[in-house]
């Protein structure tokens, strides 16, 4: 079985007599920290260690740098590799459902050449075909009469504008005037009610003028009688 980080490390601090499990899980934070630079690493371990100034200490650590760095290089091309083979075998299962071959990269780049070299050709037919495509739309459109044409219509086809491609403008038209129409509707039906209600307010207006008028002609009568008595 393969030795871990820590079990490199480990091992190179007790060759040094400085094995604990303090020392080893700083150093293994110190080399997994991939912004700092080796001089780095290697200053802060030596002054985790209080050895700035002992030449054989920091000789071993240089030599354990160097160490896991090479450890660390061979586990991340494992685990590139790993994922290529994933990779190629999640290929293989989706050809095997779709029924297309797998293509290595040497067939893939061949493919590519082969697309490349025959690419200008496959540009002109496509071009050829949209002209011809465009021709045949042209020559199956309907012959339309220029008399038959309002003024404004016939200086759109004498300036080569496709009348029967220009928007629906009756159409249009007709759904704006529907929508004033309804607007003018509501309006008058607002007025209208307005107009009743002002109408009513003058007639219960004028009841209540002729009863009090009825009422005060009551009273004149009653007067008279009382005077006559």
């Amino acid at each position: 079985m393969a030795a871990s980080l820590e079990d490199i490390i480990s091992a190179k601090l007790a060759a040094m007599g400085l094995d604990n499990e303090d020392n080893t899980t700083f150093i293994l934070g110190i080399i997994e920290e991939d912004s700092f630079e080796p001089e780095d690493k290697k200053s802060a371990i030596l002054g985790m260690l209080e050895a700035e100034e002992d030449e054989a200490v920091g000789q071993s650590i240089d030599e354990l740098l160097e160490q896991t760095s090479t450890h660390r290089e061979a586990v991340l091309a494992k685990e590139r590799e790993e994922e290529e083979l994933r990779l190629a075998a999640e290929k293989e299962k989706e050809a095997a459902k779709t029924g297309k071959k797998v293509l290595t990269p040497e067939e893939e780049a061949a493919r590519k050449a082969e697309l490349l070299k025959t690419y200008g050709y496959i540009e002109e037919e496509e071009q050829e075909r949209a002209e011809q495509e465009k021709k045949q739309a042209e020559s199956d459109a309907p012959f339309v009469d220029p008399r038959t044409l309002s003024k404004k219509a016939r200086k759109k086809a004498e300036a080569g504008i496709d009348i029967y491609m220009q928007p629906n403008m009756n159409a249009s038209n007709v759904k704006n005037a529907e929508a004033q129409k309804r607007k003018d509707d509501s309006m008058k039906a607002a007025a209208k009610r307005e107009k009743d209600k002002n109408d009513l307010k003058k007639q219960n207006f004028l009841c209540r003028d002729d009863a009090a008028k009825k009422l005060a002609d009551k009273q004149k009568k009653a007067q008279k009688v009382e005077r006559k008595g």
